[in-house]
């Protein structure tokens, strides 16, 4: 089981059809601080979940993946274990950057 997180833009694109920057460069900015952030929050007793992890890129989207088979069951907790979530709170951190840099960059 792995855990990822897709930035959807679909709004987005709608409402900056016409203007002129550079979203995708925003997105896979953001996408990388959070896997960063995510990497540094996630439990490492082995390193492995944290070291299984990448951004993968999809034109103006990009998602953040963990591998390890266990990583949901972390970030979401069990009936037996409590959650300790890594990525989420990784991109509810990015949430103020990612705006102030949509600004920026984008809307300019």
């Amino acid at each position: 089981m792995s855990v990822s997180v897709q930035l959807d833009t679909t709004k987005l694109d709608e409402l900056i059809k016409t203007v002129p920057g550079n979203k995708s460069k925003v997105v896979r900015s953001c996408a990388y601080h959070i896997l960063g952030n995510a990497r540094k929050k996630a439990p490492h007793i082995t390193g492995y979940l944290r070291d299984n992890s990448a951004v993968v890129e999809n034109g103006d989207s990009a998602s953040i993946e963990f591998y390890a088979e266990y990583a949901g069951y972390v970030e979401l907790g069990t009936y037996k274990m409590y959650a300790r979530p890594f990525l989420k709170t990784s991109v509810e951190t990015e949430r103020q950057n990612f705006i102030e840099r949509l600004k920026k960059e984008v809307i300019k």
